[in-house]
């Protein structure tokens, strides 16, 4: 199995919250397919899958491999994302790339708002977030859940905060710099993120990182 390089064609996925997001990359170029069906992975996520290889006139048989959003995020959907993408890699016998949703998230926000250092907040529910800090895409503070209040402070210096920022800005610093809108992971940012963890088979399984501790079984 050859490991893919920056230049290969590529199928990226994020089911990791209420949008459904797929993206290939092909010739250089990168393209994307995103639904907002919260709670409607399943039915989505394939359809999507097949419409955006039609509209780039690719063969399932051209990609190289697969990058997986794999964490932290909704539960259901982050299994589905793992179930579907572990299927299609070991059918087409193409390696896999687990990353941070989080990371994933903080690629986004940097694309759409050019800042450099980026808080990432997600809605975890129970009161309580998903929150990473990355600077110039490397991560400077390990992704975590906790309630809002209780992201270290000095996170908040000279970061913007995104996300679903705007939801817990009331438990923010007064002085944090909050988006004004609110951003979901999109999967075409997955392929500036394809030097931050390692290929593997698709048959080593995918652990996916919920960050609770109640839920802690890898994907096959």
């Amino acid at each position: 199995m050859n490991l893919p390089t920056r230049h290969s064609t590529l199928l990226a996925l994020d089911t990791s919250g209420p949008a459904c997001s797929v993206a290939v990359q092909h010739g250089g170029a990168a393209s994307q397919a995103y639904e907002i069906e919260a709670q409607q992975h399943t039915r989505e996520l394939l359809p999507l899958i097949d419409k955006l290889l039609q509209k780039n006139g690719l063969e399932k048989t051209a990609i190289q491999g697969i990058i997986l959003s794999a964490g932290p995020g909704a539960f259901t959907g982050l299994r589905i994302g793992a179930a579907v993408a572990t299927g299609l890699a070991t059918a087409w016998d193409v390696p896999l790339l687990p990353i941070s949703s989080l990371a994933l998230l903080a690629a986004t926000i940097r694309r759409h708002s050019g800042a450099e250092k980026i808080l990432a907040v997600m809605d975890a529910r129970m009161g309580e977030v998903y929150a990473g800090l990355y600077e110039n895409g490397a991560c400077t503070g390990a992704d975590r859940v906790c309630p809002p209040q209780d992201i270290p402070a000095d996170w908040f210096d000279g970061a913007l905060v995104a996300g679903a920022g705007t939801i817990y800005a009331e438990h923010f610093p007064a002085d944090a710099n909050v988006a004004e809108d609110d951003y979901l992971p999109e999967a075409i940012d997955a392929f500036s993120l394809i030097d931050s963890a390692d290929w593997q088979p698709p048959q080593q399984g995918v652990e996916l990182h919920y960050l609770r501790n109640e839920v802690v079984q890898p994907q096959p």
